[in-house]
Order: C-alpha cells, then sequence, then structure tokens
C-alpha cells in the first residue's frame, strides 16, 4: 500500500510592506506572506492541479517538485527498494499578465507483499518549467 505526500509548488515575489509594489502580482494557491531579513515575500503554495492568475507582469522566482517514486515491495525473503526523490526546479523567470497553468505531481504509489515495483512520481509544472518525478523501488 502506498501513500501520496504533499508537495509544495511555491511562487514567489517580492512585496513592499503589506500594500504590494512595483513587482509582479498575481493570486492562486494559498497565499502567504513572509519575511525574509526584511523583504516581504508572497508566496503561493499549490497543493493541487491550479492556475496562477497574473495581474501585473514580472520577475518571480519558482519552485517546482516533482512527485516522488513509490517503494517496491516486500517479500518475506526481501525487501523492496525505495523509490526515487522528484526532480526539483527553482530559479527566476519573468511572467507576463494572464493565466499560467499549475500541475502538481502525485506520489508514486508502492509495491505490494508480493515483491511488485513500485509506481513512478508524476511530473509537476508551472506554465513550461516541468520537474521529472521519481523513479519506482523495485520489488523485493
Amino acid at each position: 500500500m502506498g501513500f501520496n505526500l504533499p508537495l509544495l509548488n511555491r511562487r514567489r515575489r517580492r512585496i513592499s510592506g503589506s500594500g504590494g509594489g512595483g513587482g509582479p502580482a498575481a493570486s492562486g494557491g494559498t497565499e502567504t506572506v513572509i519575511d525574509v531579513s526584511g523583504t516581504y515575500y508572497r508566496v503561493h503554495t499549490f497543493l493541487s492541479d491550479g492556475t496562477l492568475t497574473v495581474t501585473r507582469g514580472g520577475g518571480m522566482e519558482y519552485l517546482v517538485v516533482g512527485g516522488g517514486g513509490g517503494g517496491g515491495g516486500a517479500t518475506s525473503a526481501s525487501t523492496g527498494g525505495g523509490g526515487g526523490a522528484g526532480g526539483l526546479l527553482s530559479g527566476t523567470t519573468a511572467v507576463e499578465t494572464g493565466s499560467i497553468a499549475v500541475s502538481v505531481g502525485a506520489g508514486g504509489t508502492g509495491g505490494d507483499t508480493s515483491g511488485t515495483g513500485g509506481t513512478n512520481g508524476g511530473d509537476s509544472s508551472f506554465g513550461g518549467i516541468t520537474a521529472t518525478g521519481g523513479g519506482f523501488g523495485a520489488g523485493g
């Protein structure tokens, strides 16, 4: 039996205080404001597929994480291999006014007690930026 871990995809933008500023403006996902050494960022977190709606373009930081692979199933004689971590991409990109599709890759399913392998994790994407899901673990 497998389970999925919550996967966070974050989009950050610099804001001035609580009133915004001259940088990009967007809505979508769960929005929080964080303070990093006196610089405020609005973070858009997606735990499932959604849309980031950009109302003012500019440079935006991103973090995209692919779903982890499912571990392999064990038998009474041997153990299964662990699933691989999902890929992680981070950087800065220019965004324009409009809608950007966000896709959150699910974690892979684990193998069963007959020693079957797990399944690959799903890819996550933000616009044209895609983090590959992790590989499956071999069965025991």
